[in-house]
């Protein structure tokens, strides 16, 4: 009986082991492909999240100086992704649900996360004006800047 209550809500996927690799694979594969040209010095990087519908795995760099933002968007659109960008944020996607955004440390709202986030992860270089960039593995493939 739980079964049938589990696959009516629509939670079975999170114990399909095969589509929660398929997920992992999904974002190793972004990151890799974004690894291959270099876009400057990487302080920091790190990966984590949960294989959940609306939480997707992540994976996290944090490079040195103010002008690798413009690069790296031109890099991410050459392959294929879209969205949007300010001068301290951007958010792109690409068809398959892969995102990625970017914050520069010191600015806008998100850099109090993202400065907890580094921290907790053991990252102790954040020079203000640095930039985060985060891939997320989600089915929803939205890239709204916040």
């Amino acid at each position: 009986m739980s079964t049938l209550v589990l696959l009516g809500l629509g939670g079975c996927k999170h114990w399909d082991r095969e589509w929660v690799q398929a997920r992992q694979d999904n974002l190793d594969a972004a990151v890799e492909e974004f690894r291959a040209p270099s876009f400057g010095r990487v302080l920091c990087e790190g990966q984590g999240g949960e294989p959940l519908p609306n939480r997707g795995f992540t994976h996290y760099f944090l490079f040195d100086g103010n002008d690798a933002q413009k690069d790296i968007v031109a890099g991410l659109e050459g392959l294929d992704y879209s969205g949007g960008a300010t001068e301290s944020a951007f958010a792109l996607a690409r068809e398959d649900g892969i995102t990625a955004h970017g914050y520069r440390i010191g600015e806008g709202v998100e850099s109090a996360n993202i400065e907890e986030l580094l921290t907790a992860d053991d990252c102790d270089t954040m020079p203000e004006g640095s930039l985060f960039v985060q891939f997320r593995e989600s089915p929803a493939g939205d890239p709204e800047l916040d």
